[in-house]
């Protein structure tokens, strides 16, 4: 330690999206063209330091004969490093360019930044800069058909409100911790669907903000939040004009039982009342209103005849006769 000298580094030192399984689940899944970019998260420590400071905005610079101009690369980072460490988030998404639905490799380049700090006892300026190595697996953009759209941006969990957990049975878990994402709890669904062939991206913002016409399935799963009209109606012009596919899972709701999960919370000093059930039904009920598909209250649990274990969920109060196929 004493002879080390002082210098920023990040972690991890290199973006090798191509190496499974230590940058999974990035390397489970390639890059392609008109697919929402892929957000990876780099820390940024700095030894020289308690503060330090990231000089200008970090640059992204393509190794043009290994097809490095194919990667469009975005950053958003911490000015300031404070205490010694700091965050560099990278978002990785295929150029828009004619011929990119077509191309099919490996694109490389690097990220370089500069951080400097103030030596405490000297008052003299230290300084390190820094390359961040990027390798990137680009395939062809797939078919519409086999794209998939997962909504996100629809997803709360504790400690942003207190979101009951979606089976009732667990005492020992009464609190959504770890929300729904298909890199975590729904990995048993996402990997599935990528030996099918599918490929799956992860929709975080309103679900006015995509394409249609680029997907053929939207997935909305275990919803708490609001759907605003506007989000409703293009899902529905989604469906009907656009041959949108949809399909939703959702967990149990229903007010007595939220009723008879709120508690004092000793550590807070307040009652703690959920803001909705295991899924926000009312809500999806407002989405689902243009197909004619209602869902009730009631709260039932069970198996699968193939043997999968039903958590908590709910039954189909309403629907058409030409809603679900």
């Amino acid at each position: 330690m004493r002879r080390m000298t002082p210098q920023a580094s990040l972690w991890p030192s290199y973006l090798d999206l191509t190496d499974c399984p230590y940058f999974w689940p990035y390397c489970s899944q390639p890059l392609y063209a008109t697919g929402f970019p892929v957000v990876v998260n780099v820390t940024i420590i700095n030894s020289m330091g308690v503060y330090g400071r990231v000089v200008d905005t970090p640059v992204y610079h393509p190794y043009v004969n290994r097809n490095g101009l194919w990667l469009d690369v975005g950053v958003t980072f911490s000015r300031d490093l404070w205490p010694w460490t700091g965050h560099l988030a990278l978002h990785l998404a295929v150029r828009d360019a004619p011929d990119a639905a077509f191309f099919d490799g490996i694109a490389e380049g690097y990220v370089s930044l500069k951080v400097e700090s103030i030596e405490s006892s000297t008052k003299t300026t230290l300084s390190t800069e820094l390359k961040l190595p990027i390798r990137v697996k680009i395939a062809p953009t797939p078919k519409r058909q086999r794209r998939i759209l997962i909504d996100y941006f629809h997803n709360i969990r504790y400690p942003s409100a207190y979101v009951p957990g979606d089976d009732l049975t667990k005492i020992s878990g009464p609190l959504d911790w770890l929300g729904d994402h298909i890199h975590t709890n729904l990995r048993g669904l996402y990997q599935p669907l990528r030996q099918l062939g599918y490929f799956v991206e992860v929709l975080q913002k309103p679900l006015t903000c995509f394409n249609a016409s680029n997907y053929g399935t939207l997935m909305i799963i275990d919803p708490e939040d609001e759907f605003a009209p506007n989000e409703i109606k293009k899902v529905h012009t989604d469906v009907h004009k656009r041959g949108l596919s949809l399909v939703v899972f959702a967990g149990w709701f229903n007010a007595s039982v939220q009723e008879a999960l709120k508690f004092y919370d000793a550590n807070t000093k307040r009652l703690w009342v959920p803001i909705t059930g295991g899924s926000n039904i009312p809500a999806l009920n407002d989405l689902l209103s243009p197909f004619a598909i209602k869902f009730a209250d009631n709260i039932v649990g069970g198996s699968f005849k193939v043997g999968d274990f039903y958590g908590m969920c709910f039954n189909i109060l309403q629907s058409s006769s030409n809603s679900l196929h």
